[in-house]
């Protein structure tokens, strides 16, 4: 007779950390999922407001559903090209200078604000 093999266990005690982790990210996708559903809903307004037509509107909403679909077919390549640690790195360096015109306001540390006392 043989012995069976000693599988893991499956102790809740032991797994707290795992489920802790899991929980985190579920509250953390609830809230982005909530702020995307009330952002979404608003887009169409305010794109009209700044005077967009109908067409206008519907191009926006296909263009930012087609491209981020096509970033991820890219980014999927490239990580399986490069491994996905380096892929991550890569993009977050590619997007840095972006990053910075979003935390540091049009002027500010140039040498004119320097100049005039404002940077």
């Amino acid at each position: 007779m043989t012995s069976m093999p000693q599988t893991q266990t499956t102790d809740p005690a032991k797994r707290t950390h795992a489920n802790g982790q899991l929980g985190l990210f579920l509250i953390a996708m609830f809230f982005v999922e909530a702020s995307r559903s009330m952002t979404t809903v608003q887009v169409p307004v305010y794109l009209r407001e700044l005077g967009a037509d109908i067409r206008q509107i519907g191009l926006f909403f296909t263009l930012s559903l087609i491209f981020p679909l096509l970033l991820r077919v890219f980014g999927g390549w490239v990580s399986d090209s490069i491994g996905r640690l380096k892929a991550m790195l890569i993009g977050s360096l590619a997007i840095l200078p972006a990053w910075r015109k979003l935390v540091v306001p049009p002027g500010e540390g140039t040498a004119e604000a320097r100049a005039a006392g404002t940077g």
